[in-house]
């Protein structure tokens, strides 16, 4: 049974300009669970993995989680200004 719905993405997925519900809420307001926002406006594909795999090394994401990814294009990447000195 589905317990809460994560959506990860860029700003499709996120509450941008005139957006005043994201697609992931209606689906967990139509199955009366939780939601758990984490797209984001400008986020790249790599940001998509990375806070996916964290929610599922955490626990978070499990049989009863209804996930949805909604990758970017494929050339978008993290702006060299945020990686500089840290890790992907």
């Amino acid at each position: 049974m589905i317990e809460k719905v994560i959506s990860f993405g860029c700003s499709f997925s996120d509450y941008m300009r005139y957006i005043d519900k994201t697609y992931g809420e209606c689906v967990a307001e139509e199955l009366g669970v939780e939601y758990i926002h984490e797209g984001s406006g400008a986020g790249s594909n790599q940001r998509i993995f990375r806070k996916f795999f964290e929610y599922l090394k955490n626990g978070t994401i499990n049989e009863n989680t209804l996930v949805t990814l909604q990758f970017t294009q494929i050339g978008r990447d993290v702006p060299h200004i945020i990686t500089k000195g840290t890790s992907k």
